[in-house]
């Protein structure tokens, strides 16, 4: 007696699962397109429009997973190249940025300010950037 399409359909799944799992590929994409078939079988035995959208799911499932079993595997990514300490560009540090370059000497009509007003905690100043290790320290040619 001829089982119907949606238990042959469940028996062809299972098969192709086992065979996956086996690592035997040649069985697994037959197993696989056998369900998609038999899964698209037993649509034609039904109304439902649930049953219709999730048996045409199941199908496309089955064929989508023998087909990535047909296809090569992708290429595998090329090894990191290693450089020699001396042209590895990620150990040296980045050149200084514009805003660590140091401040031009004051004119004659412009004078230092020898007497900021006191910092609060809460007070950033703008010419600085809040990460320490942007800018190294400079050293004033007032000091």
């Amino acid at each position: 007696m001829e089982s119907a399409p949606l238990t042959q359909a469940y028996d062809h799944a299972q098969a192709a699962s086992i065979a996956t799992h086996a690592s035997d590929h040649p069985a697994a994409i037959t197993a696989h397109t056998a369900a998609a078939s038999s899964f698209a079988a037993a649509a034609t035995t039904t109304t439902s429009p649930e049953a219709l959208r999730t048996l045409a799911l199941l199908a496309t499932h089955h064929t989508t997973l023998s087909a990535l079993l047909v296809a090569p595997n992708p290429p595998q990514p090329s090894p990191t190249p290693t450089y020699p300490p001396a042209l590895n560009p990620l150990s040296q540090p980045p050149p200084p940025s514009p805003s660590c370059a140091p401040n031009p000497l004051p004119t004659p009509h412009q004078q230092p300010d020898n007497n900021p007003p006191p910092r609060h905690a809460a007070h950033q100043p703008s010419h600085r950037s809040n990460h320490p290790a942007a800018c190294p320290p400079a050293s004033s040619p007032l000091q």
